[in-house]
C-alpha cells in the first residue's frame, strides 16, 4: 500500500493527471477491493472499471470536506505536498 491511515492526500483529476482537486483528504484505511465510481449502480460501476486501466489492487476510505468516501483507487490519489 502506498498510503497509511492519517496521511494527507489529494485526488487526481479524472481528465488530467497533473491537475489535483483542491480539497485535501485524510486516509482512514486502505485495503484490497474494487474501486467504486457509481455507488448505487453496480452494473455501470463494473462497466466503467472494466474500461479503466487500474494498476493497483488497493483502495482507500478517505474523509474529504467532512464526507467519507469509500473504495477510492490508489491510482486516483497522490500524497499531499504543501
Amino acid at each position: 500500500m502506498k498510503f497509511k491511515s492519517g496521511e494527507l492526500v489529494r485526488i487526481k483529476s479524472a481528465f488530467e493527471d497533473s491537475l489535483l482537486c483542491p480539497p485535501v483528504a485524510i486516509v482512514l484505511k486502505g485495503y484490497v477491493d474494487e474501486p467504486i465510481v457509481f455507488k448505487k449502480d453496480y452494473i455501470e460501476n463494473k462497466k466503467w472499471i472494466s474500461q479503466e486501466s487500474i494498476k493497483s489492487p488497493y483502495v482507500y476510505d478517505i474523509i474529504v470536506q467532512g464526507e467519507i468516501e469509500t473504495c477510492i483507487s490508489e491510482d486516483w490519489l497522490v500524497k499531499y505536498k504543501p
